[in-house]
C-alpha cells in the first residue's frame, strides 16, 4: 500500500500511535486552546471495546433461544421472598384446612343448642302437668274433675271486686237515687209568689231558701209541700225580709231531716268491673257535654282511706237546665257506682229564683276504690 502524505509533513514529524502533549504557552493565553486530552486516546477505545466485547459474552444475546423450563432468579428479590395476600397466585380454595374447621365448629354449636332446648320442653312439659289456677293457689280443692284429671267447666270464675266493694257501689246508688228524688220532686214542687234560691241535698239533711211575695205565700208553700210529701218535716229556720229589684219580698229557710237508712238496701246485681279514678274523673266531664252542660269548675281532691276501701274526693259545678242537671246526676249514678254524691247545691246564676231553662249546680262526690 502507498501512504500519500495529504499535509507535505515529512514522516518523522508525523504523530505516533501515542502523540506526545505540549503543555499550553502560558503567554498565549488569548490564543486558541489546542489541548484535546479529553478525547479518549485510540488505546484507551480499544480497551474500552475489548471491555464490552466480554461482557456481551457472558450474557445472552437478546435473540438467544432461552430455556423457559428452567428456573430464572428473580433479579429484584433480597434474601427472602415477598408474600402478601394480594399475591398473583391462585386464591386459596373454600374447602381449605381453617375456614372448613370452622364452619364444623360453628355446626356442631347450632346443633348442641338445639338439642338443649329440645329437652328443656320435653323435660318441662313433664314436669308441670298441673292447671294454671291449681298451681297459683295450691289450697283450692280439686273437685269437679272429669275423668282425665281436668277441671270441668261447671266451676265458676272468682269475681274480680273483693265482697266490701260490691256493698259500697250498691250503697251508692241506693243513696243516690234517695238524694236525686227528693231533689227532683222538691224543685217541682212550687206555688204562686214563691220560687227557690237555694237547694242544698246532702247526707241526712235538705237546705232550702224559698224566696216568697209574702208571708201568705211562704205559708201557702208550706202547707202543698207537707201534702206532696208526707215524709218530709219542713222545719222553718228563719224568716227575714229581703228587697229584690227594689221590692219588699220574704226570704224562709226550712231544714229537713232525712232518713238515709231507707236507702242502705241498695240494688240488686253484681259488678263486673272495678271503676277507676281516672274513669270517674272522666265519665263526670264527658256525661255532662252529652246533657249539653257547661262544666264551669272540676277539681280532684285529696284521698283518704275507710276500712279496705280508698276514697278519693271529686269536686264539679256545671251550667244548664234543671231537668239536664237532673238527668246528668242519673245517668252518673246509674253507669257509675263508684262514686256517690255527698253533696248536691242548685242556685241561679243571675235571677233571684231558680227556673228550669237556666241553673248552676255544683257537686260534691267521692269515688271509692280498693286499697
Amino acid at each position: 500500500m502507498v501512504k500519500i502524505n495529504l499535509l507535505d509533513i515529512p514522516d518523522d514529524q508525523q504523530s505516533s500511535s501515542k502523540p506526545q502533549q505540549t503543555p499550553p504557552d502560558p503567554s498565549n493565553s488569548g490564543g486558541v486552546i489546542d489541548d484535546f486530552s479529553f478525547f479518549p486516546t485510540e488505546e484507551e477505545n480499544q480497551e474500552t471495546t475489548e471491555t464490552m466485547t466480554e461482557t456481551q459474552d457472558l450474557q445472552p444475546s437478546y435473540f438467544e433461544q432461552v430455556d423457559d423450563t428452567a428456573e430464572q432468579p428473580n433479579p429484584f428479590s433480597g434474601g427472602e421472598e415477598y408474600k402478601s395476600e394480594y399475591s398473583s397466585g391462585p386464591p386459596s380454595s373454600f374447602d381449605s384446612g381453617p375456614s372448613k374447621s370452622r364452619l364444623f365448629i360453628l355446626g356442631g354449636v347450632v346443633l348442641l343448642t338445639i338439642i338443649a332446648l329440645l329437652a328443656y320442653l320435653y323435660f318441662s312439659t313433664q314436669q308441670d302437668d298441673t292447671p294454671e289456677f291449681i298451681t297459683a293457689n295450691p289450697n283450692l280443692e280439686q273437685t269437679d274433675l272429669t275423668a282425665n284429671g281436668q277441671p270441668s267447666n261447671t266451676q265458676q270464675p272468682q269475681n274480680v271486686i273483693p265482697a266490701s266493694l260490691q256493698s259500697r257501689y250498691s250503697n251508692n246508688q241506693a243513696q243516690n237515687d234517695l238524694h236525686l228524688n227528693y231533689a227532683d220532686n222538691i224543685l217541682n214542687t212550687s206555688t204562686p209568689g214563691t220560687g227557690y234560691s237555694l237547694a242544698v241535698f246532702t247526707s241526712g239533711y235538705i237546705y232550702l231558701s224559698v224566696l216568697g211575695d209574702s208571708r201568705d205565700a211562704i205559708a201557702e208553700y208550706r202547707k202543698v209541700m207537707k201534702n206532696s210529701n208526707p215524709r218530709l218535716n219542713l222545719t222553718v229556720e228563719s224568716i227575714e225580709d229581703k228587697f229584690v229589684g227594689g221590692e219588699k219580698k220574704l226570704l224562709a229557710d226550712f231544714s229537713i231531716l232525712t232518713n238515709d237508712a231507707s236507702g242502705q238496701g241498695g240494688r240488686s246485681g253484681q259488678f263486673g268491673n272495678i271503676i277507676s279514678v281516672q274513669q270517674a274523673q272522666s265519665a263526670v266531664r264527658s256525661t255532662a257535654q252529652k246533657h249539653q252542660l257547661r262544666t264551669i269548675y272540676f277539681k280532684a281532691g285529696n284521698q283518704s282511706t275507710e276500712g279496705s276501701l280508698r276514697k278519693t274526693y271529686l269536686y264539679t259545678r256545671v251550667s244548664g237546665s234543671k231537668t239536664s242537671v237532673i238527668q246528668y246526676l242519673n245517668e252518673l249514678s246509674d253507669q257509675y257506682p263508684a262514686i256517690n254524691f255527698t253533696k248536691i247545691s242548685m242556685y241561679p246564676p243571675q235571677s233571684a229564683t231558680i227556673v228550669n231553662s237556666d241553673i248552676n249546680a255544683h257537686i260534691e262526690m267521692i269515688v271509692y276504690g280498693p286499697r
